[in-house]
């Protein structure tokens, strides 16, 4: 790597304040990169400023555990978007692109002499993964739904047909949506939707989703919205957390057991009209998903197909000891699922 040409140092914490003021104004920063939301996870919290002749020119929050003398850089569950922030911007696009590859570059050359092992997606709005694919990091892709807010008749007809009548046939049935703050009411529909997945979760989780959405809901940037059947009972839900710019649509969950087939329409298209009316957001996200199944379901609301990129290094040293962090997640897993059949089958 050559030399860096911007310098790099820690925020002292009493500075955090400052860059996520900076972030809160960023067209490029979102909610994920602010302390707040790191620190309401409980692990450790770095911010690395990137300087040019003293000038605050953009910078990196990293979220990270120390493990057997390393220091391990991972998102938060449920973190989408992180990764390098370039707060200096205008001039020809080439000057630009120049500019914030330095910024990403200088960033990579202090993160790699001062951690050891980094994982971390890249803000939606990061559409360079070079710096990091030529210093060494592996680049991963996925892709989210980005629907525009700003003329909701426009975006019911963007609909396909089938979202359009099952949004109706929500309505005809009786089925409401009302905000709400009852996670514990919200955890039962999150829960049997993972079920059906075959999917499962530690209480850590749930715990960790307390804090950041009381962290959130405080500084108005978090709702949990729940569909109500006509015999007034809860049948899916989500939670919405936001910015400046965007909405994001961070967990849903829903009774199969009791929902109708037009509950999770009704309920994404009240989420949209939310962020639009409620909110005042421009744009509403899906984060994406790795279900084929709910990846079709989320196009027919005629969003724009977005990549998204997740970067990854570490030193050699790391990769047999990551192996067996691998291997104890899934024997960790496994013994949920067996938790969990256990307690079925004892109440049948």
């Amino acid at each position: 790597m050559s030399k860096p040409k911007y310098q790099c140092r820690l925020l002292p914490e009493q500075d955090h304040g400052l860059w996520d003021g900076l972030i809160e104004k960023s067209e490029r920063g979102a909610v994920f990169h602010q302390t707040f939301w790191l620190k309401s996870f409980g692990r450790l919290v770095d911010v690395i400023g990137c300087y040019e002749a003293g000038e605050f020119a953009g910078g990196m929050s990293l979220c990270y555990q120390q493990i057997a003398g390393l220091k391990i850089v991972r998102p938060p569950y449920l973190t989408p978007y992180l990764g390098p922030v370039v707060f200096k911007t205008g001039g020809k696009r080439h000057r630009v692109l120049t500019l914030e590859k330095d910024i990403a570059s200088s960033l990579i050359d202090y993160v790699t002499k001062h951690y050891d092992f980094v994982r971390t997606p890249l803000s939606l709005n990061c559409t360079d993964a070079q710096p990091f694919q030529q210093n060494g990091f592996t680049v991963d892709i996925e892709y989210t739904y980005v629907i525009d807010l700003d003329d909701m008749d426009r975006v019911w007809k963007d609909l396909n047909q089938d979202r359009r009548r099952k949004i109706r046939k929500g309505h005809d049935e009786g089925l409401s949506c009302e905000l709400s703050d009852d996670l514990d009411e919200f955890f039962h529909l999150w829960v049997h939707s993972l079920a059906s997945h075959d999917k499962h979760l530690s209480q850590s989780r749930f715990g960790e989703v307390r804090n950041w959405y009381g962290v959130l809901a405080a500084k108005n940037r978090a709702k949990l919205l729940k569909i109500r059947d006509p015999l007034g009972r809860v049948c899916a839900g989500a939670i919405l957390v936001w910015d400046h710019r965007r909405a994001y649509y961070l967990l849903s969950g829903m009774n199969r057991d009791i929902a109708s087939g037009n509950s999770m329409a009704l309920l994404i298209w009240e989420c949209m009209r939310f962020c639009k009316e409620e909110a005042g957001i421009a744009e509403f996200d899906f984060d994406g998903s790795d279900v084929p199944g709910v990846e079709v379901f989320f196009r027919g609301f005629g969003g724009r197909l977005i990549p998204r990129f997740s970067v990854m290094w570490g030193r050699p040293l790391i990769w047999p000891i990551r192996q067996s962090w691998k291997a104890k997640a899934a024997i960790s897993q496994l013994s949920a699922r067996a938790r969990a059949s256990f307690q079925g089958h004892n109440k049948g």
